[in-house]
């Protein structure tokens, strides 16, 4: 298998409120920086968000393979 930058896999960080559908979006450059901000954002969510971090090759390739996070608005921040 030839390795190449076009088939890296980039992860992400998403925070979604189950009740508006609203979510955040941040691309982050390792698993382990995605596992940080995941548990980071997880200890200070408020009750019905959900947070996790996953792994897709493009942002438009998670729509499609997680696309109910992607039903609702992206906003800049979530309210608590």
């Amino acid at each position: 298998m030839v390795y190449d930058e076009e088939h890296e896999m980039k992860w992400f960080v998403i925070e979604y409120c189950r009740s508006s559908g609203d979510r955040t979006v941040r691309e982050v450059g390792d698993s382990a920086e995605a596992m940080r901000l995941r548990f980071e954002k997880e200890s200070t969510c408020a009750d019905g968000v959900e947070v996790v971090a996953l792994c897709a090759s493009s942002l438009e390739g998670l729509t499609r393979t997680h696309s109910r996070y992607f039903c609702g608005r992206e906003v800049d921040t979530l309210a608590s």
